[in-house]
C-alpha cells in the first residue's frame, strides 16, 4: 500500500506540473485522467 501511495502521490504532482505547463493551452491527454 505504501508504494501504490507514493505512485498515486508522484502521479498527482507530476499532474500538476503538466497542467501549469500545458493547462491554459491544451486539454489533459486521455493518459493522464486515469
Amino acid at each position: 500500500l505504501k508504494n501504490i501511495r507514493n505512485v498515486i502521490r508522484l502521479t498527482k504532482e507530476k499532474l500538476e506540473d503538466m497542467n501549469k505547463e500545458f493547462g491554459k493551452h491544451q486539454h489533459p491527454h486521455p493518459l493522464y485522467i486515469q
